[in-house]
């Protein structure tokens, strides 16, 4: 039902930021929010937890077949990636990274956000002495600085007042 709004999450690459993106995602009320600049170890659920699984599962499958043909190779990863994308991997990925669900009595689907969890890895970040940013050894390009959180307000609230199916 595209009454009933979706949340992106997405990390802060320009190719992911576009106008047509913005537009596109405000019309069938997507939410679009990006993850503060370089936190992706951090808040990103593939990182977090799928990843890691596929690997793990991948080395295993692999271990029981000595002749890989392009077809074997194949098959063996599509089955890794299944089992590393069980809905118990997807709900802990998306809860290390502060995001938890909230199933209500009618079946509808909220989207809670761990703020204390979330500042806890900052500050764990902090007491480390790790960079948030990375500078990398020289600067050969200026970008500006890039927004995060709620990007497609302007477009959705554009939408909203000509009405979803005008």
């Amino acid at each position: 039902d595209i009454r009933t709004p979706a949340v992106l999450q997405i990390d802060n690459c320009r190719s992911h930021l576009t106008a047509d993106a913005l537009q596109i995602c405000a019309l069938n009320n997507i939410k679009m929010i990006t993850l503060p600049p370089n936190s992706t170890q951090f808040q990103q659920p593939l990182d977090l937890g799928i990843f890691g699984s596929f690997k793990q599962h991948l080395q295993t499958l692999r271990r029981h077949n000595t002749h890989d043909t392009t077809e074997k190779v194949i098959n063996i990863a599509v089955s890794a990636l299944q089992q590393a994308l069980a809905p118990v991997n997807v709900i802990n990925s998306f809860a290390e990274g502060c995001i938890t669900r909230k199933i209500m009595n009618n079946g509808r689907v909220f989207v809670n956000v761990d703020n204390q969890q979330f500042k806890e890895v900052i500050e764990a970040v902090e007491a480390d002495k790790l960079p948030l940013k990375y500078e990398g050894t020289r600067k050969t390009r200026k970008y500006k600085q890039k927004p995060f959180g709620f990007i497609n307000r302007e477009e959705i609230q554009e939408v909203e007042a000509r009405g979803w199916f005008n």
